[in-house]
């Protein structure tokens, strides 16, 4: 399944939602052999950050996926390859990027010894840097990303966002993904000392 993902070809298109901000983006996939293209994601507003009293996008699923499923590869511009995730967490790169407002960065191992440093900010289809921590609400993580950057489903199933439903009712179709403690602890540092001040252009 994951060869098969990367060789995906990938497609969006805007979807009116008459029942939260409009519009939502549906992304589609179509497999290396196959010539159906298939709705696999959605990007909408996130029901997670609005429990959060927050604003921001989020990333549900486009069809029901269950356990076990891949999603795709967190992808994102290479800041650096580091010997150890700790290494990569604390280098003065990550630091840079977390005062300038980069909230999208993770470590995956490299293909070689040690761990590589990618920021998802800008990275195109499936937009797996979209999916937000559930943090704060008392709903629990559907997916996970692996060492090597794979996002899969972890439990039971993930039923298909519909245009049909508001967002709360939506809010099983929305991706939900745990960032660990080592993100939430540096996340936590920014702006409480000069090291780790927030840069505002």
């Amino acid at each position: 399944m994951q060869a098969a993902i990367r060789q995906s070809e990938w497609d969006q298109c805007a979807v009116h939602y008459e029942h939260g901000p409009s519009p939502v983006t549906y992304v589609y996939r179509r497999g290396p052999s196959s010539q159906q293209w298939q709705p696999w994601v959605v990007v909408a507003e996130s029901a997670i950050l609005r429990r959060l009293g927050r604003r921001g996008l989020g990333l549900y699923a486009g069809r029901a996926f269950t356990e076990g499923q891949y999603l795709g590869k967190y992808e994102g511009t290479l800041v650096g390859h580091y010997e150890t995730r700790h290494a990569a967490l604390t280098a003065p790169e990550t630091r840079r990027l977390l005062r300038r407002g980069h909230d999208k960065l993770v470590t995956v191992r490299s293909q070689g010894p040690g761990f590589d440093l990618l920021d998802g900010e800008s990275a195109g289809p499936p937009y797996l840097q979209m999916a937000n921590d559930p943090r704060g609400t008392r709903l629990q993580a559907n997916v996970e990303v692996t060492e090597a950057g794979w996002m899969r489903v972890m439990r039971g199933r993930v039923p298909a966002f519909s245009v049909d439903k508001n967002l709360e009712e939506n809010i099983n179709s929305e991706l939900r993904w745990d960032y660990g403690d080592d993100y939430w602890d540096l996340h936590t540092l920014l702006g409480t000392d000069s090291t780790h001040a927030i840069e505002v252009d």
